[in-house]
């Protein structure tokens, strides 16, 4: 294979560099195999293959040779940093783009480098942080007419947006990257633009439209063998089946996709694929089952440092502990001091449970979870009037119960 080649140049490469000139080997050997084992590092980043991607990087670091051109280094420390940021490995992925930044490069290679610094900040949970940089970067691609580099900003700042909930600022962001990566003939990006809108849709309850999306990622995806990317349509696609109530066929989907997270090395996916087969327990009412997934899922987020995630593990494991009767238990988990969403999520999650116990405080729970901005994410703002809506009614005030329920039903586009 490529990689297999280009890692035994690279070893020969070093070996030279180690006992000095050798008669009959070529004099541009370390050339070589750098050339070999840059193209091979970026054949795997195509695939999304992230564990093979970050050892070629690496590999080709080693070899570099003193006189490199410092653009070079640059270039092969940036890809080295994505690498390892898809696998989470935010410290030592900071590291290399610090590196880089050292150097004061020039401004392409400087706003390259903050949109990787978007990414870290976002899967870190810094938002503010992401937001600048992203910002930062978009200014300065567009500065130097890169094209492509701000393209890619605007995604970094579009996720960020989306998993902060604004999902109308995270639309129009994707979108406008979809526009700029068709321009620039970029189809990796124009597949995951789609895919990105595609997740929005899911968000917004909108199946039809997440389906198509996500069918015209996949085709992308596909056709370029970027198997990482294939991993994450499904992955979402599997969520879209559960929404839709087709079970099986999420349940499936995500058992399928399981094992090809470990091979891209997209820890992220897998862990949101643990968290699917606990909803999908918990809707079964495999109570056992559901603590067992909530459990392996909150394990891989904590793995990660993802906040989002943890935030999401922590509630299916309260959720699924209240199901399996261990009320005394998820109550103490929903209060423990060290839970890393006590804010607005966690007083929505508490009305949640107080309200799926039938419990007197459920009204006041839910009268007071504050803090959340239901206009840009209508999925959230459904559950917050849900729950309100479904605590009134237990306490007997039926007319206003119906009113918050029927807010919930538009904001989630639900048929009447």
């Amino acid at each position: 294979t490529t990689e297999r080649v280009a890692h035994h140049y690279g070893a020969a490469a070093l070996l030279l560099r180690e006992v000095g000139t050798v008669e009959g080997i070529p004099a541009d050997l370390s050339g070589r195999a750098l050339r070999m084992l840059e193209q091979a590092a970026d054949r795997a980043r195509s695939a999304e293959l992230w564990p093979s991607a970050s050892r070629l990087f690496e590999h080709a670091l080693a070899v570099l040779p003193p006189d490199a051109l410092d653009e070079t280094r640059w270039r092969l420390l940036l890809g080295h940093a994505m690498a390892l940021a898809e696998q989470r490995e935010l410290a030592a992925a900071r590291a290399d783009v610090d590196s880089v930044l050292a150097d004061e490069p020039d401004a392409r290679t400087t706003a390259r480098a903050r949109t990787v610094l978007a990414h870290l900040d976002q899967m870190a949970g810094d938002s503010a942080g992401a937001i600048e940089h992203a910002e930062a970067a978009l200014a300065a691609s567009r500065a130097v007419g890169d094209e492509q580099g701000a393209a890619d900003a605007l995604r970094a700042r579009g996720v960020t947006f989306m998993f902060d909930g604004n999902l109308d600022a995270a639309d129009r962001d994707f979108t406008d990257a979809l526009q700029a990566f068709r321009e620039c003939g970029d189809r990796r990006g124009e597949a995951w633009a789609l895919q990105n809108l595609a997740s929005i849709a899911f968000f917004r309850s909108d199946s039809d439209k997440a389906d198509d999306r996500l069918e015209r990622s996949a085709a992308v995806f596909r056709e370029l063998g970027d198997y990482g990317g294939l991993n994450w349509c499904e992955g979402v696609r599997a969520w879209v089946r559960f929404t839709q109530g087709r079970l099986d066929e999420a349940e499936a989907l995500a058992v399928e996709q399981l094992p090809e997270t470990d091979a891209t090395g997209n820890r992220w996916v897998g862990a949101i694929l643990t968290l699917l087969l606990t909803n999908l327990a918990l809707w079964r009412g495999e109570s056992q089952r559901a603590v067992v997934h909530a459990e392996e899922t909150l394990a891989r987020f904590q793995a990660i440092a993802d906040p989002w995630g943890v935030s999401q593990a922590q509630g299916s494991v309260v959720r699924a502990l209240v199901c399996l009767g261990r009320v005394g238990d998820a109550l103490d988990l929903l209060d423990a001091p060290t839970r890393d969403d006590r804010g607005p999520l966690g007083r929505l999650l508490r009305a949640q449970v107080l309200g799926h116990l039938g419990s007197p405080e459920a009204l006041p729970a839910a009268l007071h979870v504050g803090g959340l901005d239901e206009g840009s994410n209508r999925e959230l703002g459904a559950a917050v009037h849900l729950v309100l809506g479904l605590a009134l009614l237990q306490a007997g005030r039926v007319d206003e119960a119906v009113a918050e329920i029927e807010v919930a039903r538009l904001d989630r586009g639900t048929p009447g």
